[in-house]
């Protein structure tokens, strides 16, 4: 029984990550950095002479760590591999792009309509040259929008203020096509547009933040034995932080037992330095190295966990098995 348990464990692990191509192999590298902690950890009696990890709870933290995604299973694929800020089921910046065709089409359709009344008035040329070069200077500022846009859709990075500027100019606009005024953009997509880093909304984030909750919320359905009762509390409490500042509960350090602050500095560490996101950019380990002690210092996350990985070098040991070379920079 206990080994078909540990199977099907590792099958449903299996499942979550498949859910995701860009960010299958999550899942069991959180595992494995949680498993390094864990093992140094037991090994330095120096910093943690009074914390060290029992089997069951090395258990515990191994299982929570396969298991901390399970509510992603519910996450609309479109939002968990949204790789551009208009992806929905598709990305909206191709009907964006044939809006714009539209627009210089008009245009067009409007500049032979002004040089058709000239026709009916006698030719002038200097007029027939003013209204091309009008036009084109409008199919011009057209296709530099667009550029612009185009650049924001697949920037995954933070959104410079001047950019935001130039989206709001944009939104503004609007084109009389058929008898009605077309809006360069909607509403939803500018609010997309607008997004300050990455590529989801303020919604499509709550979403996935949401899984957590309902991690743990499956994981308590489980008939757990006593010496694994803790498996749904800490892979549901993989975000949370120590001054109470996480989610999905808001706690705060003196109820964070050990092996949820391991799973929260691998899940992080993991979720910084891997390619595979399609929301944001990788990092090199020395960025990824700032944060954490940064998060450490702050009191966000459990600071003697952070230096024993560091001093460790356990980083750089995940780093060569996992990595870029262009992301190792230390």
């Amino acid at each position: 029984m206990k080994n078909l348990f540990e199977a099907f464990i590792k099958a449903i692990a299996v499942l979550i990550d498949e859910k995701s191509k860009q960010t299958g192999g999550h899942i069991q590298r959180v595992t494995e950095l949680c498993m390094m902690i864990a093992q140094k950890l037991n090994q330095d009696a120096k910093i943690f002479k009074t914390t060290t990890l029992s089997s069951d709870q090395m258990d515990e933290l191994r299982i929570a760590a396969l298991m901390h995604d399970t509510g992603k299973i519910t996450t609309p694929d479109h939002i968990i591999n949204k790789p551009t800020r208009l992806e929905t089921v598709h990305d909206r910046i191709e009907l964006i792009e044939t809006r714009w065709e539209l627009f210089k089409t008009n245009q067009k359709l409007l500049a032979a309509q002004k040089k058709l009344a000239l026709f009916d008035q006698s030719l002038k040329q200097k007029e027939i040259i003013k209204i091309n070069n009008d036009c084109n200077d409008k199919i011009d500022r057209l296709e530099k929008e667009l550029k612009t846009i185009s650049c924001i859709n697949s920037n995954k990075g933070v959104l410079d203020h001047s950019l935001v500027d130039q989206l709001k100019i944009i939104y503004a606009k609007s084109e009389p096509i058929s008898g009605r005024q077309l809006s360069y953009l909607t509403e939803n997509e500018f609010e997309n547009l607008c997004i300050r880093q990455g590529t989801l909304t303020s919604d499509e984030r709550d979403i996935i933040n949401s899984h957590a909750s309902l991690t743990e919320k499956t994981l308590n359905k489980l008939p757990w034995p006593k010496k694994l009762v803790n498996i749904p509390f800490i892979a549901g409490a993989h975000h949370e932080k120590l001054d109470g500042s996480g989610y999905p509960l808001k706690l705060t350090k003196e109820n964070l037992n050990i092996q949820a602050r391991i799973l929260a500095i691998a899940d992080i560490f993991e979720a910084l330095s891997a390619q595979d996101r399609p929301y944001k950019n990788s990092m090199k380990i020395s960025q990824i190295v700032m944060i954490l002690e940064q998060m450490g210092g702050k009191g966000l996350l459990d600071n003697d966990i952070i230096q024993l990985f560091f001093k460790s070098k356990l980083h750089l040991e995940y780093a060569k098995k996992h990595l870029t070379l262009s992301q190792i920079d230390l």
